[in-house]
């Protein structure tokens, strides 16, 4: 017989195991998921941005700060209003070109130097050209932020714009340009623009802000000169800083780099007639031309750009929408995510989830200083073409109604809840700076924010639903068969359709 005994380390381990077995089933008992129901839903928390320091430059150049000390790094982000409406309509281009140029040669720097030195600092420039004005961003490692303010105030105080770098450039965008030709995204987007703007020919947004072929070939280095010389000035331009910075040491930095920047003797009222000037010559309206299928009563036109056997079509609908400045733009924004601005919207539930004529289907409301564009996107199969733009419609027209109360919640939670990712990055808080500047909007907006959107109602959406969404306003623009959607339209009082030419909104075909 075997006698077993326990010595007290022995003891001990097996109590505190018998212990430990005891408190697991213990916490197994308390914690008990209800797994048949997905938690609640908390209420939307408001986000809260530090603080905004706001200084001038001697040259006046304001200069706004947010200081972010969670990670080693300092963007600073200058915007400067020489954007495509800047330009006249014959050099349309102009103001991306130049834009593109700043940083392919400098005084200090040629085109490999200025990037051998910006990978050397671990940093990261952009130059972005938009409509209204273009954006240079710079995120260093902010114990580089010195010398990372050299190479941007290089770019853009010093651009010596190099014949060779221009030509470069040119010969790149004028490859893309014929590819754009071919893609079909690209050309509902351009037709699209051109067709809700066709009435506003002065409106640059009615052209993409790259321009076109054949304005784009003509642009020279001293175009892009006399451009960066009349609108590149320090009254043009603020500057907004964020990151692991002090805002004292970082002021005397932009001094030194950008406080000796001069204003052109050339005033605002002479740059502003030579725009008006300029405008002088817009470009041609879209030519439309075909078999209108129905001659009486129709109330739909489908502006078809031809593409013979095309397997799908690549559908745009909408109209020219509200400029940033609009009252109105919280309702429109809960709106507009209702209709189609998440994966829960009515578009892509009723285009994709019911009718499976999609993958996905997406609005969007785009504001900007002139009032920007409001579109439906999707692409869907060649034989429904006819069938989803009628249930766009129909969404569209379903607006016109109060929305749902549990949808309206919805909706603005789903807001609520993905606004924080607006500042999610050190460059991501300096651009939402720079709106505020844009747009001279209030100190205490981004902090409101979520009370806005939560304050929207039956009331403030009420006089959009009627004036705005409706069905009989809206362009339709089409890439596809003409011959396959004229079919789909055989007996349907009310639409016709009309072809357009690619050269009616791309320009002129220009071989690189």
């Amino acid at each position: 017989m075997f006698n077993f005994r326990l010595t007290p380390l022995v003891l001990a381990l097996g109590i505190s195991l018998m212990m430990g077995a005891q408190s697991m089933a213990q916490d197994q008992q308390i914690i008990h998921p209800d797994r048949n129901h997905p938690p609640a839903i908390g209420q939307p928390k408001a986000v809260t941005i530090p603080p905004i320091v706001k200084r001038t430059l001697s040259n006046g150049i304001p200069v706004w700060f947010i200081e972010r000390q969670s990670t080693p790094l300092a963007t600073v982000a200058l915007f400067v209003r020489a954007g495509a409406s800047d330009e006249p309509a014959a050099k349309m281009g102009l103001a991306a070109l130049t834009a593109e140029c700043l940083d392919e040669g400098t005084e200090k720097y040629d085109a490999l130097k200025f990037a051998e030195e910006t990978e050397n600092l671990g940093a990261y420039l952009s130059i972005d050209p938009a409509y209204f004005g273009s954006t240079i961003s710079l995120t260093v490692p902010n114990k580089r932020l010195a010398a990372g303010l050299d190479l941007m105030a290089q770019a853009v105080l010093h651009p010596t714009f190099p014949q060779e770098e221009i030509q470069r450039i040119k010969g790149r965008a004028l490859t893309s340009f014929v590819q754009q030709r071919q893609d079909p995204s690209t050309l509902a987007s351009c037709a699209f623009m051109k067709t809700i703007y066709a009435s506003q020919p002065e409106n640059r947004q009615g052209y993409s802000v790259n321009g076109q072929a054949d304005t784009f070939a003509t642009l020279t280095r001293e175009d892009i000169q006399d451009f960066y010389q009349r609108h590149y000035q320090p009254q043009q331009a603020t500057i907004a800083v964020t990151g692991r910075v002090n805002v004292d040491e970082v002021c005397k930095l932009l001094e030194k780099e950008f406080g000796q920047w001069q204003a052109s003797p050339k005033s605002e009222a002479q740059v502003a007639q030579d725009f008006k000037d300029g405008l002088s010559q817009p470009a041609a309206q879209p030519q439309a031309e075909g078999k209108v299928l129905s001659e009486k009563g129709f109330e739909h036109t489908i502006y078809v750009v031809d593409r013979p056997g095309s397997p799908q079509s690549v559908l745009r609908v909408g109209r020219v929408g509200f400029a940033r400045s609009t009252p109105h733009f919280f309702p429109l924004r809960v709106m507009n995510t209702a209709l189609g601005g998440s994966f829960m919207s009515r578009l892509n539930q009723n285009l994709r989830e019911e009718h499976g004529y999609t993958y996905g289907a997406r609005s969007m409301l785009v504001f900007r200083v002139e009032p920007g564009p409001f579109c439906v996107a999707t692409d869907v199969q060649a034989d429904k073409t006819v069938a989803a733009l009628r249930e766009i419609l129909k969404e569209i027209e379903e607006m016109r109604q109060p929305l749902p109360q549990d949808e309206l919640e919805r909706t603005r939670n789903y807001i609520c809840y993905g606004y924080p990712q607006s500042f999610e990055t050190s460059l991501n808080l300096a651009q939402r700076i720079l709106e505020m500047q844009l747009y001279n909007l209030p100190d205490d907006y981004y902090d409101t924010y979520v009370a806005n959107v939560e304050s929207v109602d039956q009331k403030a959406m009420g006089p959009l639903r009627l004036t705005f969404f409706d069905p009989r306003a809206m362009k339709i623009v089409v890439v596809g068969d003409a011959q396959a959607i004229a079919k789909q339209l055989e007996g349907l009082r009310g639409w016709k359709m009309e072809i357009l030419p690619v050269d009616s909104f791309m320009g002129r075909e220009v071989k690189p």
